[in-house]
């Protein structure tokens, strides 16, 4: 019991404090855009404003937060690189990461035009991800820089210390549960769930971050600079997307699991 007890502990404690950095940056952000515009914007333009840039204000959240993941992991003689497992990687892991990227992006991107009228607080966070796209640093932040922390948390740490208590069935499945509730919506929790999932295997299967990082911002790019802008133009076509995103989801994952499965073959015959 008393294992689970810290398990449970460290979980909590390492999404608590991006959650509480995330608020506080808010409400910072709140108070100076309100000090700045007072006088020059009325109170919608503000809060439009401060929608434009909310994913900037992630972004500083999360710097902060793995700031202080360093440093509870220095306390304690730990060092987080190596526990998040930061290995090179290769080109055909490199590719095949892509092609998976590609796939689900096109079945999550295909689901949310089909279904986005049925969710309707969907509505504000599609505003939000748009207004985040129409500055640099806020594109940065949405594409690169929250994808790169999210794997570190969410596949570094929570995985990992799911690891130490469940199976990787379990495992998986409850550090997607937490990557999907963490996002604070339903439809793009249902989207979030599956993409950790696939996080998760590849992660656990290669034992390295920068395949589920190299996946999820590839998969960030594509499902807001790319699938929106073509299934826009093209949506009579939203089957052919979705079943060629299975058929390239389901080829790459197959691919990169009998690779994983083949090197710990290789492994075993050399030990």
């Amino acid at each position: 019991m008393k294992k689970y007890l810290i398990v449970a502990g460290n979980i909590f404690k390492y999404t608590f404090i991006y959650l509480v950095l995330q608020m506080a940056a808010g409400i910072i952000m709140g108070i100076v855009y309100t000090i700045k515009y007072i006088d020059t914007l009325t109170e919608a333009q503000i809060q439009e404003k401060l929608m434009e840039d909310i994913f900037i204000g992630v972004g500083i959240s999360a710097i902060c937060a793995l700031l202080i993941y360093m440093l509870l992991f220095r306390n304690k003689e730990e060092n987080l690189w190596e526990r998040c497992k930061f290995k090179k990687i290769h080109l055909r892991q490199f590719f095949f990461t892509m092609l998976a990227a590609l796939g689900l992006s096109a079945i999550s991107s295909s689901f949310v035009l089909i279904t986005y009228e049925k969710f309707e607080s969907y509505a504000e966070v599609s505003r939000n991800i748009h207004a985040g796209l129409n500055t640099l640093i806020g594109t940065i932040c949405i594409i690169v820089l929250i994808p790169i922390f999210e794997e570190i948390l969410f596949r570094g740490l929570v995985l990992n210390e799911l690891k130490r208590c469940f199976g990787i069935a379990i495992s998986v499945g409850i550090q997607s549960a937490i990557f999907a509730l963490y996002h604070g919506n339903l439809l793009q929790g249902i989207y979030t769930f599956a993409l950790g999932i696939m996080l998760g295997l590849v992660y656990i299967w290669f034992e390295n971050i920068w395949i589920p990082v190299l996946m999820h911002v590839s998969y960030n790019f594509l499902g807001t600079l790319v699938f929106p802008v073509l299934l826009y133009y093209t949506e009579k076509f939203v089957a052919f997307y979705i079943l060629t995103g299975i058929l390239a989801l389901s080829l790459s994952l197959f691919y990169l699991y009998r690779r994983r499965m083949h090197d710990l073959w290789s492994e075993e015959a050399n030990a």
